[in-house]
């Protein structure tokens, strides 16, 4: 299994003299748990004591199970609970995790709260705009339902074209 992680980019926040102590401590912090690590390893590999045991079943003599044991590894229990440690000392400083290139989670959380504050401020001119532009509809009365239509014949019609007509205004 691929366990790739990256550091978040230099940004204007994460620039040296914008790093904290407590940054500082937390590295520091993971860096001499993963320094301790690597010491017990070779400590336990070059010498009898820190191994780790197992029960393994036999069929000797008198006794079913008998105890096997070996140098810690990566996956003996004390071995992941300090990289498990390790990594969630500086977990906040990670912006990409990849396992195997199946799955990556992405920290962005600086940027998507800026995105999110400019979205809160185009939506506060939005609804000022909507507000400014509500207008009062006002609706003429409908005609009454026994209201008539004076009947026009064509030569009103040609006469009042006439009257509206220009010669030359229109082309």
């Amino acid at each position: 299994m691929l366990i790739a992680m990256s550091e978040a980019q230099p940004s204007q926040e994460a620039t040296p003299a914008n790093v904290t102590w407590s940054d500082r401590l937390r590295w520091a912090g993971a860096g001499v748990l993963l320094v301790a690590l690597i010491v017990i390893l070779t400590y336990s590999y070059m010498t009898p004591h820190l191994r780790s045991c197992d029960d393994v079943v036999v069929r000797v003599g008198q006794t079913p199970t008998v105890q096997s044991c070996h140098p810690m590894s990566i996956t003996d229990a004390p071995v992941i609970l300090v990289l498990v440690l390790a990594l969630g000392i500086i977990a906040p400083d990670v912006k990409r995790v990849s396992i195997g290139g199946v799955i990556e989670l992405e920290r962005n959380i600086r940027e998507q709260e800026r995105r999110t504050e400019r979205l809160e401020g185009k939506l506060e001119i939005i609804a000022a705009a909507t507000a400014s532009a509500a207008t009062t509809i006002y609706m003429s009365p409908t005609w009454p339902a026994n209201a008539a239509v004076p009947a026009v014949n064509e030569e009103q019609l040609a006469e009042k074209a006439r009257q509206i007509w220009v010669p030359g205004q229109y082309g």
